[in-house]
């Protein structure tokens, strides 16, 4: 691993130490802000409680962007065939 990925890795991990350490250092309770390893150690604990929710949160996401085309492709279309409506609609 070089270049740009490892250099994105190195930002990531240095944030992530820096999150843990400044809530260590202030004491932050975690119901304001939990630290990585905390949400971490959360996350592996109560997967048996999180993986059902996870498929439904994806199936949301795929009908959500699925719905999102479903309108986005033929409005494209209708503005490309008619600048007028265009015009009227392309600053929103």
């Amino acid at each position: 691993m070089t270049g740009p990925k490892l250099y994105t890795l190195m930002i990531v991990l240095v944030l992530l130490a820096l999150w843990q350490g400044a809530c260590r250092l202030w004491q932050v309770p975690d119901f304001i802000l939990p630290t990585p390893s905390r949400i971490l150690w959360q996350a592996v604990a109560q997967t048996p409680l999180l993986l059902p929710h996870a498929g439904v949160t994806a199936l949301e996401i795929i009908l959500g962007i699925m719905m999102a085309l479903a309108l986005a492709i033929p409005l494209a279309v209708v503005m490309f065939a008619c600048p007028s409506l265009e015009k009227a609609i392309a600053p929103f």
